[in-house]
C-alpha cells in the first residue's frame, strides 16, 4: 500500500513540473557508403545522383538527403521516401546545388551527406568516398558560367527564317552577344552544334565575331542544319539544343558558353530537324 501511494506522489509531482514523458528513441547513427554520378541526363535536368550503399543488416527508410560541401552554395535537404536493403546499392537524384565560386583556387573540405532516416530512427552525417571529381566538375563548369553571365549574356533573337542549301533545308538566325562587366574586346571562336543541329556562321571571318572595348551588342548571323537522322541520335539524344560558343575576353583563354533557345526557338528547331531528316 505504501508502495503504491509512492507511486503515486512521483506520478503527481511530474504532473505539477510539467507532466509525465515517455522515453525517446534513441538516435543512432547508420552505416551507409554514399558516392556521387551525373549523367548526361542529369546535366540537362540539373541534379546529382547519390549513390548509396546499406551496410547494416537491416532495411533502412530514408526520409531526407542533403549534400554539404564548401564547393557548393547551401540548399535545403531533399526529401525522400525510399528503404534501402542492405547491400543493394541504389541511386537516388538531388538537386545540383548552386556552385560557390568565392573560394575558387583555395583547397576545400571533403563533401558529405547529411542522412536521416526512420524505421530505425536515425540522423548522421556520410563521407562521400566517391565521384569527387563529378562534383569538381560541376562546380568548374558552373563557375566558368556565373563569370561569363557576369562579363557578357548572349541569346537567339526570335527570327528564324527558312533557308536552303543545295535542297537541304536550314535555318538562319542571329546570335545577339550583350556586354556587361566585361571592359575588353569579346571575341567569338567557334562555334559547336549538338548530336541533331549543326551550327555554323554565315560570314567565314577570324574571329567569327567581334564585339570591341567600346560597343555594346555583336550581332553574329549563324545558319542551322540537321545533322544526324538515325534513329539512336533521334531516340537518344539528351542534349538537341545545347550550343557552344567559343568566348574569348581580352587576351583570355577560350571560354565555352552555353547557349539554349527559348521554347519557341526550340519548337522551330525541331522542325528543322523534321523537316531535314524526312519525319513525317
Amino acid at each position: 500500500m505504501r508502495k503504491a501511494i509512492a507511486v503515486s506522489c512521483v506520478v503527481a509531482i511530474g504532473a505539477v513540473l510539467g507532466g509525465c514523458s515517455t522515453p525517446r528513441e534513441v538516435v543512432r547513427p547508420l552505416s551507409l557508403t554514399v558516392g556521387v554520378q551525373q549523367y548526361r541526363e542529369d546535366q540537362v535536368a540539373q541534379r546529382l545522383q547519390l549513390l548509396l550503399t546499406n551496410n547494416d543488416t537491416r532495411p533502412v527508410q530514408l526520409t531526407s538527403l542533403n549534400l554539404v560541401w564548401a564547393g557548393f552554395n547551401p540548399q535545403p535537404a531533399t526529401r525522400v521516401s525510399y528503404t534501402l536493403t542492405p547491400g543493394l546499392p541504389v541511386a537516388l537524384a538531388i538537386p545540383e546545388p548552386r556552385a560557390s565560386c568565392t573560394t575558387a583556387g583555395a583547397p576545400l573540405s571533403a563533401p558529405v551527406v547529411q542522412v536521416t532516416a526512420i524505421a530505425p530512427t536515425a540522423a548522421t552525417t556520410i563521407p562521400v568516398t566517391n565521384g569527387l571529381d563529378v562534383l569538381q566538375q560541376a562546380r568548374a563548369t558552373e563557375c566558368v558560367q556565373q563569370n561569363l553571365n557576369a562579363n557578357l549574356s548572349m541569346e537567339f533573337d526570335d527570327s528564324w527564317t527558312p533557308y536552303s542549301v543545295k535542297g537541304v533545308p536550314a535555318v538562319d538566325a542571329t546570335i545577339l552577344v550583350w556586354r556587361k562587366l566585361a571592359t575588353s574586346d569579346i571575341s567569338i571562336t567557334d562555334l559547336q552544334g549538338t548530336v541533331l543541329l549543326t551550327i555554323s556562321p554565315i560570314h567565314q571571318t577570324r574571329p567569327l565575331g567581334l564585339l570591341g572595348y567600346d560597343a555594346q551588342v555583336l550581332f553574329l548571323p549563324v545558319r542551322l542544319q540537321a545533322a544526324r537522322c538515325d534513329l539512336h541520335a533521334l531516340g537518344e539524344a539528351k542534349k538537341p539544343f545545347a550550343f557552344v560558343v567559343g568566348v574569348r575576353i581580352g587576351r583570355g583563354p577560350r571560354l565555352p558558353y552555353d547557349l539554349t533557345p527559348d521554347a519557341a526557338g526550340k519548337a522551330r528547331l525541331w522542325r528543322l530537324i523534321f523537316q531535314g531528316c524526312r519525319v513525317p
